[in-house]
């Protein structure tokens, strides 16, 4: 909601949490408010890893809401065999997936996809105190971002030392700024003390995702371990 909220393309936001959907009850009671819409579409956005019983589940959901026509309801992962599959197949990223799946329902996709999201004047001015009081004015500009969900997603540490090291003998005079949420503060310390250059800013739980998202706009490249 707070990425979205405001976007141009959307009439309506509904947030819901999972305790609102628990319980026979409750689910009915969200089935006929969603029947009360009499939607004509419904598009299905599935997770990459999404599992078949919980496809089915949403598949059955959303029969009961008697939707006018759904699309979108996909496999794209087979979760045996990951390890063999990674060496074998050549997989798209997140985007391409999805606009590749909404192109196979007959939906019109551009090849050409735009980021840009509803950012509050609010949101901006924060981040331009914090660019100013960092003094963020470097003419190039690169984001690490060294956190991750999953242990298995983390690239180590001292890798993106090695690649703060290289950019600036390439670009000796660019900044770095270290992305990420309260969690990743101690990482990015050690980033800005180990790549041992004053140009290195971390800004790791300083920020809001929409203050992040204005001002990763003004960067040359950015180097994370996933796509969240």
């Amino acid at each position: 909601k707070e990425l979205i909220g405001s976007a141009w393309f959307i009439d309506r936001l509904w947030v819901y949490s999972a305790e609102e959907i628990s319980g026979f009850k409750n689910v009915i009671r969200f089935v006929k408010k969603l029947r009360s819409e009499s939607f004509d579409l419904w598009i299905y956005l599935p997770q990459e890893l999404i599992t078949f019983n919980v496809l089915i589940r949403n598949l059955i959901f959303t029969k009961l809401c008697k939707i006018g026509k759904a699309v979108g309801f996909e496999l794209s992962t087979i979760k045996f065999w990951t390890h063999s599959q990674s060496e074998v197949f050549l997989f798209d990223n997140e985007i391409d997936r999805l606009m590749n799946l909404l192109r196979r329902w007959g939906i019109s996709i551009s090849d050409e996809v735009e980021y840009e999201l509803p950012i509050p004047k609010k949101s901006k001015d924060f981040a331009l105190k914090i660019i100013e009081k960092e003094k963020i004015n470097a003419k190039t500009l690169f984001g690490l971002v060294p956190g991750a969900g999953y242990e298995t997603n983390q690239w180590p540490l001292d890798n993106f030392v090695e690649v703060g090291k290289f950019i600036f003998k390439n670009y000796p005079n660019s900044q770095i700024i270290v992305f990420g949420g309260p969690g990743d503060f101690e990482k990015g310390e050690y980033l800005k003390k180990n790549i041992g250059n004053g140009s290195v800013v971390n800004l790791c739980g300083k920020l809001s995702l929409l203050e992040w998202a204005f001002i990763v706009n003004k960067y040359k490249l950015i180097i994370s371990n996933n796509t969240g």
